[in-house]
């Protein structure tokens, strides 16, 4: 599993606007090779107020975090597997923020702490058959892990001696991608290809111990949101003209590209096959998942719901996306989307 989960500017611009929009079932755009479609599970965790995906594993496990209905202050992770919901808290955490899977079911996260006043991010875990592990940056008050490949490196960032950066760990050695200005190193694929902000708003390529800026100008933003094992980058374009673009970035070449009958788009997962997910919005609030095989387009949605985006996928092609529910007061839940035979 490598992939950024979308949070931010993406997600805003989904959920702006007051037009409500139902999903019904969509036409496919030239998509032969999608022309079976998808069968569809709705996640939902029982007593949660907010669901949130965290990671998709090529066997179709989830992970993922949920807020609390009960008590809004609390966050759990949790997996999903064929029907089965499992969740789990860090020891004394009051937050426990999956980052991520690996194909071996090893989670890697965050847990959070209150302290007197407020919460801090206290450090960050490996879950690995039913123990935890903590994992703390050495000089650092908080660690904040964001993922892990097959090999068990993780990536995350810390701030040891109150210098932010961005780091890899492996059998207790740390390792720094980058310092700067507010790093935030986001992804980790089998390689060890990490990918990340730093300065503030400039993003970087790491792969094989360098550093590889990823320049793209004359736009107000860019953001990373996954890696394959080919070191293939995906991610979403604003534009100067507030117009959102999806792009594919590789061996220092960029491709953005839009989703026809949508004026905004962003890709926002990518397989090892080179699949694209993301997801389509305009300005009335109306939304809708899609997958990109290079060729083609289809829609992946959920019927009667609002607000939808996929945002991974794994080499089967399933794919984890989230919604709002109009049924759960418009609550954020996931959606796991299965090619048909």
């Amino acid at each position: 599993m490598a992939t950024i989960h979308v949070r931010g500017i993406f997600k805003m611009l989904i959920h702006r606007g007051s037009g409500v929009f139902v999903a019904a079932t969509l036409c496919l755009i030239n998509a032969a090779a999608f022309a079976g479609g998808y069968t569809y599970e709705r996640i939902a965790v029982p007593g949660a107020e907010e669901t949130y995906a965290a990671g998709l594993t090529a066997s179709g496990i989830v992970v993922g975090s949920w807020i609390d209905a009960k008590d809004d202050f609390t966050q759990h992770g949790f997996t999903y597997t064929a029907g089965t919901i499992k969740s789990f808290d860090y020891p004394g955490a009051v937050k426990t923020l999956a980052g991520g899977m690996n194909s071996a079911g090893d989670i890697v996260g965050t847990h959070i702490e209150y302290y007197g006043g407020g919460y801090e991010i206290d450090g960050g875990f490996v879950y690995k058959n039913g123990i935890f592990t903590s994992i703390n940056f050495p000089g650092s008050r908080s660690t904040d892990l964001t993922g892990m490949n097959d090999a068990g490196v993780v990536v995350g960032n810390a701030a040891p001696n109150g210098v932010a950066e961005a780091f890899i760990e492996a059998n207790g050695k740390f390792t720094t991608i980058v310092q700067g200005e507010s790093p935030s190193a986001g992804a980790i694929n089998v390689t060890g290809s990490v990918i990340g902000t730093y300065d503030g708003a400039d993003n970087f390529l790491w792969a094989g111990g360098k550093l590889e800026p990823i320049v793209i100008t004359d736009v107000q933003s860019v953001f990373l949101h996954a890696i394959n094992n080919s070191n293939t980058v995906v991610g979403g374009i604003s534009a100067k003209t507030g117009k959102v673009k999806s792009f594919i970035y590789q061996n220092g070449k960029l491709k953005t590209f839009d989703v026809p009958g949508w004026p905004n788009s962003s890709a926002n997962g990518i397989n090892n096959s080179g699949v694209v997910v993301g997801n389509v919005f305009n300005e009335h609030g109306q939304s809708s998942g899609y997958v990109y095989d290079g060729t083609s387009f289809a829609f992946v949605s959920i019927p009667n719901a609002q607000s939808q985006t996929a945002i991974f996928i794994n080499d089967s092609g399933q794919i984890l996306g989230e919604y709002q529910d109009p049924k759960n007061g418009y609550a954020e839940t996931l959606f796991l989307a299965t090619p048909k035979p």
